[in-house]
């Protein structure tokens, strides 16, 4: 009887069994790319929970102007001038001089048309001005400055009330006067009207008037400022130095 293996080889060497595996050469190696890896924020500090929401911190412009008003104000009540041995500081200075612009404003030609012209003393109002020039400056020497920023305010308003008063006036009664004679009368009003002008002392009031608003505010600011730090019993709070060492003084 035939073998039915005979001629085929047997043993280790037979079909189906396992071979020993085969090192992988370097030129069969698989060539890797080296991956790109985007970098990583760092982290926000997250807020524990039940904390309140702090809105970012935004700039002061109030204060910053009042600072740089108090700054500028303490910077001219430190200069000094003496004058017939006494001494003013530079914003009362500033104040007395508004004063008299204020007063000449009065004097000088406040409207004026086809070559006349009237002041604010032949109005009558030009004595208002003077008494209330006068108060500011006694309010300001006695360092009443609160009452003298107040009386200034109402100077800038009555200069103002009286150009556009004076404006209104004239205005009416050259409307009246055309009136009264038909088509040749208002064209006549209408050229005086554009006759009419204020004069320098409408102009030089209203600057005066700034200039007494702004010596008594800034002595008033200067008044406030020497008062809180005249307060008795009144101390600096210690300022807190972080330090490196939880605990330390």
């Amino acid at each position: 009887m035939t073998d039915p293996n005979a001629g085929f080889p047997t043993g280790n060497n037979s079909y189906g069994a396992p071979q020993p595996a085969q090192p992988a050469s370097d030129a069969n190696a698989a060539y890797q790319q080296p991956q790109y890896t985007a970098p990583v924020p760092p982290a926000q500090p997250v807020p524990p929970a039940g904390a309140p929401y702090q809105a970012p911190a935004t700039p002061d412009y109030a204060a910053n102007i009042q600072n740089s008003v108090a700054g500028f104000a303490q910077n001219l009540g430190g200069k000094n001038v003496t004058v017939g041995g006494q001494s003013f500081d530079f914003i009362s200075i500033i104040t007395y001089v508004a004063g008299v612009l204020a007063i000449i404003a009065c004097i000088v030609p406040f409207v004026s048309a086809f070559g006349y012209s009237a002041s604010l003393f032949q109005g009558g109002d030009g004595w208002i001005v003077l008494v209330a020039v006068l108060a500011i400056a006694a309010l300001t020497f006695f360092k009443k400055h609160l009452p003298a920023m107040i009386i200034s305010a109402l100077v800038l308003v009555l200069s103002i009330f009286e150009m556009v008063y004076s404006k209104s006036k004239i205005n009416s009664s050259l409307d009246e006067f055309g009136s009264n004679y038909g088509s040749l009368g208002s064209l006549a009003s209408g050229y005086a009207k554009n006759a009419v002008a204020f004069g320098i002392g409408a102009y030089l009031l209203v600057i005066a008037a700034l200039g007494l608003i702004v010596g008594t505010v800034l002595a008033f600011v200067n008044q406030k400022k020497a008062a809180k730090v005249a307060v008795p019993g009144v101390s600096a709070q210690p300022q807190y130095v972080p330090t490196a060492f939880p605990g330390a003084p």
